[in-house]
């Protein structure tokens, strides 16, 4: 009889095991929770190139986006490619300004007029 409830018991703590496991694995883990989507628009971005005047590029120099209507808020921020070229998506039509800052008192600011139909929704 012994055997026999040593079987039993084996087979008790295999069932809770998997109870157990099924319980952890049906619960959301938040590293999973999320995912990433994609979306390919095909309006053309906004692109600007920023060089020094004896024609090197200005990699990595610093943007500021800012969005039609004044304000100090940013729209976006980042830093220009290794060819000095930075792209952002205007969200609305306007005046939107744009700073750039390549150190030690090198940089500019533009403004680029962005159409209706130059906007990504």
């Amino acid at each position: 009889m012994r055997n026999g409830f040593c079987r039993t018991r084996q087979v008790r703590i295999g069932l809770w095991t998997l109870v157990v496991l099924a319980a952890w694995l049906s619960v959301p883990n938040p590293s999973h929770a999320h995912g990433i989507r994609r979306i390919n628009y095909e309006q053309i971005a906004q692109v600007v190139e920023a060089t020094f005047s004896d024609g090197t590029l200005a990699s990595y120099a610093e943007v500021l986006i800012y969005p039609p209507g004044g304000g100090d808020e940013e729209f976006q921020n980042g830093r220009t490619d290794a060819r000095g070229r930075f792209a952002f998506l205007p969200d609305r039509p306007g005046t939107w300004l744009v700073k750039v800052n390549a150190g030690m008192g090198h940089g500019f600011d533009m403004e680029i007029e962005v159409r209706p139909d130059q906007t990504v929704p």
